[in-house]
């Protein structure tokens, strides 16, 4: 059965994995999106920017789980802005993504990050040229439940004036088939 992702995108990746160096029998295409250190928003466009759309699904202060606060270096069941929203093509949703904003990002340089509505998160970041981040960390979760087929996806911590937010973003089946 394929992960209805649009039933609950905390489910979904409540079920993922981060992994601690990326895997060797990746094909290239997508090694090549999954590292790429630019704009997915923008990649995305590339591919047709008319139909290109974002959804929110969810906006609210929700407590950290702990595997979040480690990746954050910080306290389990603090505080965060956490924003879900899924990036769509022709109709469809290609990825899955989550930002974590701590309370001070948003007090500081990243006032508007409540304000985005359906506006994509990539366009902010990258607005003035490549922000400063962590390197990516790749991950995945199995697309059925016989485990035989992965999404994959990635995370990493973005700055705005050296204060912290998360964004992970996970590939679904159509931009995976798309890179075959």
């Amino acid at each position: 059965m394929v992960v209805a992702v649009s039933d609950a995108p905390s489910t979904f990746l409540a079920e993922l994995s981060w992994l601690a160096e990326s895997p060797a029998d990746l094909s290239p295409y997508l090694l090549d999106w999954l590292c790429d250190q630019g704009s997915l928003t923008r990649r995305l466009q590339a591919i047709d920017l008319d139909s290109f759309t974002v959804e929110v699904v969810a906006e609210a202060w929700q407590p950290l789980d702990a595997e979040s606060a480690s990746y954050m270096a910080t306290a389990a069941e603090q505080q965060v802005w956490v924003r879900d929203v899924y990036l769509h093509l022709f109709g469809q949703p290609w990825v899955q993504a989550r930002t974590l904003v701590p309370a001070s990002t948003l007090a500081g340089p990243g006032q508007h990050l409540q304000r985005l509505g359906d506006k994509p998160l990539g366009a902010a970041l990258f607005r003035h040229g490549q922000p400063d981040r962590t390197p990516l960390q790749l991950g995945r979760a199995k697309a059925t439940e016989q485990g035989e087929d992965w999404l994959w996806g990635r995370r990493s911590t973005f700055f705005l004036q050296q204060h912290p937010l998360v964004v992970m973003e996970f590939f679904l089946p159509p931009l995976l088939e798309h890179l075959q």
